[in-house]
């Protein structure tokens, strides 16, 4: 914990949980999933797995969540993954995206539905203080 970190000492509301002490937000989107896909295919030229995607999220989460205020996860290969290898500051909020995406490999996300799988009562249990809907 640091010595700005007060949620585990006091009750921390709203938008407090996802902004830095000053109240600024610095979030980081690591929510990407088919799309981070094709970015990693048009920079090798190799199609990559999902475990190559869990890693790039995991190393994302470690090295940029201690100067973050909040981080955007999907559930699909970050969430999980972030939360086993202890990737997440303390002081960073959890965001998890709670969207199902409409996506042809290789191309835009062309709609947005609710993630029938997702609880939101379970991710606050595992640490997200917000969701996230792209509409």
């Amino acid at each position: 914990m640091t010595a700005t970190d007060t949620r585990e000492t006091e009750p921390v509301e709203g938008l407090q949980r996802i902004a830095r002490p000053s109240g600024a937000f610095a979030m980081v989107a690591t929510d990407q999933r088919e799309s981070l896909r094709t970015i990693y295919r048009e920079a090798t030229g190799a199609l990559v797995d999902d475990e190559v995607l869990r890693r790039f999220k995991v190393s994302a989460a470690r090295v940029l969540t201690p100067f973050a205020s909040a981080i955007l996860v999907d559930r699909d290969y970050g969430l999980g993954p972030i939360l086993t290898a202890d990737a997440l500051d303390p002081g960073c909020g959890l965001i998890v995206a709670a969207d199902a995406l409409v996506q042809e490999p290789g191309g835009p996300v062309t709609d947005s539905d609710l993630d029938a799988g997702l609880s939101p009562a379970t991710v606050r249990v595992q640490g997200a203080v917000a969701l996230k809907l792209l509409i």
